[in-house]
């Protein structure tokens, strides 16, 4: 039986060792005095053999920080992750596994969330394989991950010496889905060095080592194998820069969807929706009122999230502490345990589930491939999906190439103040333009586009709006609208007729949320990358009454060969149309000029003031254009 510990400070500086368990005074001294004089922020051991309270609680008195332990299932495994009192990190959450295998911590530095997760992976292949299959369970979303420990295989003929050659696959998903990287194989090539040796020295191999999340290679300073006097396992050190880590935010907040079908939560809402009605005179316009509403709402989400999840996290520790205690029994001969160890399992499986259900709300998947595990199916999908939309450097408007979270930020805030700017144009040229303009509505058709909106104009609109979309900066989707309806609806009435009234909406409905969509060539031009803007679905709801209502008209003002984004009407008809002169041409050998013209950013660059007059010029009514100047109008807070 072996012992493996490993370090980690600010600098990121891991050490593993394996010792024959922790043992009795002397060793244990030895090992917490190495760990100390090693002035590491996170010590991780593996195979410390502690199984019982006391023998866990013995070694932890020697250490003035925090400890979380994994105990050991009979002779084999403990894992342990020991913080030192002067650890710059913030701990957040930790989890354990039930066989002494697994301790994730998360743990936070300034803006960033690192997830240390130390193994001790079994030596059967069968075990081992489904060890891996399951060790994402224990990462944290959201975070850089940092698994470390004895991984008991090698992956390449360069990770053995002497004997027979075994290599594995099992760590294969580490590296495509989670994006982890061997980083001491990364830094040296093709060398061959080991980090335990049999006795007679005959053989050995790689099976100490650690992987990291992959935007961190660029951050590694050093990672060395070195020789180590009181272990037949070498040491591995790894030293980080953790200084200038690219941060990535935490992500906007979304209403789980699940909340909806707890009836608990519902009746909430609910009765937070009826006492803002009745206060709803006391606030000075019901602006004010309906951003404080979705405020209200949004905080009663978040802590009942919350404590749903510490209940979540309360069951999954109570359930792991008693699934250790039955394992113990049957160890030491009560037979009885096993049906125990049996439901303990399968409650624990179900827990792994709803936790795993997050990472199915952030991947917006609606199925799962056949056969494979639902959380390694959604964390390939959302890790595909962030390699897609993630850029390490840019070229700024200077055209230099800026690769600093700073230099990054200023150079898109200056791309989009510049495409998002007025430009100058001519106003007697958009008059020539317009003057040829011969369409114009009926009187009939001006009148279905004039006036408030209604009840029933709203409640189609929101029942049109496809579900399962992404919610824009406040975060509630449409089914939650659908949910509330009968109390937000007659709300929202007021809420669009008085927007109307002052010629713009509320503070928070004018919010959004800019996404970026990479279309084709470099990345690094930020002209090759799509803006999509992600409006709130208040504001949706009355931007969709409104087209329901130029939907009627739309057939009096748009010619028949216009076909892109008009109802009942499809690009293809003017590809036909195109192959139809073409062949018109052709037949009668008349001249031709074909013309195709392609304009930049067009839909971010159209004049508001032309958008305007060709409203007035197609003849509708003075209503529905202040509808469309209050969509447009943004007030500064």
């Amino acid at each position: 039986m072996n012992l493996s510990l490993s370090f980690v400070t600010l600098k990121a500086k891991l050490v593993c060792l394996n010792i024959q368990e922790v043992g009795g005074n002397t060793k244990s001294n030895s090992i917490f005095d190495f760990a100390e004089w090693s002035n590491s922020y996170f010590v991780l051991l593996q195979e410390t053999l502690a199984a019982r309270p006391t023998a866990i609680d013995s070694p932890s008195t020697k250490w003035r920080g925090k400890s979380f332990w994994s105990p050991a299932l009979g002779k084999q495994g403990a894992v342990a992750i020991l913080v030192s009192e002067n650890s710059n990190f913030e701990l957040s959450q930790w989890m354990r596994d039930s066989s002494g295998r697994i301790v994730s911590v998360l743990a936070r530095l300034g803006d960033q969330r690192y997830n240390f997760v130390n193994i001790y992976a079994p030596t059967n292949p069968t075990e081992r394989r489904s060890f891996f299959d399951s060790l994402p369970d224990y990462f944290f979303p959201n975070s850089i991950v940092i698994v470390v420990g004895d991984f008991n295989c090698i992956e390449s003929e360069r990770d053995k010496f002497g004997g027979n050659v075994t290599l594995s696959s099992d760590l294969k998903d580490l590296h495509a889905i989670y994006h982890l990287v061997d980083i001491w194989r990364k830094t040296h090539g093709r060398q061959t060095q080991c980090t335990w040796f049999n006795s007679f020295k005959t053989i050995g191999s790689r099976l100490d080592k650690f992987f990291i999340a992959q935007n961190l290679v660029s951050h590694v300073f050093s990672c060395e194998i070195l020789p180590c006097v009181f272990s037949d396992h070498d040491s591995v050190n790894l030293i980080l820069d953790l200084g200038d880590v690219f941060a990535h935010s935490p992500g906007l907040w979304r209403l789980n969807l699940d909340l909806l079908d707890d009836e608990t939560f519902c009746a909430q809402v609910e009765e937070i929706i009826g006492n803002h009605v009745l206060y709803q005179d006391s606030f000075p316009t019901i602006h004010e009122w309906w951003d404080f509403l979705k405020t209200s709402i949004k905080l009663a989400a978040q802590e009942f999230s919350k404590r749903k999840q510490r209940k979540l996290h309360s069951d999954k520790v109570r359930v792991t502490n008693l699934l250790i205690a039955a394992k113990q029994e049957l160890i030491a001969g009560d037979d009885s345990a096993k049906m125990t160890i049996d439901s303990l399992e399968s409650e624990l499986k179900t827990l792994h589930c709803v936790q795993n259900e997050a990472v199915k709300i952030r991947s917006r998947a609606r199925w799962l491939e056949e056969g494979e595990k639902p959380t390694k199916y959604f964390f390939k999908l959302e890790s595909s999906r962030a390699r897609k939309n993630s850029v390490n450097s840019v070229y700024n408007s200077a055209g230099v190439e800026v690769s600093s979270q700073p230099e990054i930020e200023q150079a898109h805030f200056d791309f989009y103040r510049t495409l998002y700017s007025r430009e100058q144009v001519d106003p007697n040229l958009q008059q020539e333009l317009l003057m040829k303009v011969n369409l114009s509505l009926a009187e009939s058709e001006i009148e279905l586009c004039e006036g408030n909106v209604t009840l029933t104009e709203i409640t189609r609109a929101v029942r049109g709006l496809s579900p399962g979309k992404t919610p824009g900066l406040d975060g509630f989707p449409q089914e939650f609208y659908l949910k509330f309806w009968d109390l937000l609806g007659p709300q929202l009435v007021k809420l669009y007729n008085f927007s109307l009234e002052q010629g713009c909406f509320s503070q928070a409905m004018q919010g959004s949320v800019t996404r970026l969509i990479f279309k084709k060539e470099d990345t690094k031009h930020l002209k090759n990358w799509r803006p999509i803007s992600l409006l709130n679905v208040d504001y949706k709801i009355c931007f969709k009454a409104l087209t329901n209502r130029l939907l009627q008209v739309l057939p009096s003002v748009i010619q028949e060969d216009q076909t892109c984004s008009t109802q009942g009407r499809t690009i293809f008809d003017n590809l036909a149309l195109l192959r139809d002169t073409l062949d018109y041409v052709n037949i009668t050998d008349e001249t031709g000029i074909l013309l195709s013209l392609d304009q930049e950013k067009a839909f971010d660059r159209v004049d508001r003031t032309f958008l305007s007059n060709v409203l007035t010029r197609f003849g509708f009514g003075p209503i529905f254009r202040q509808w469309i100047s209050t969509l447009y109008t943004v007030t500064l807070p």
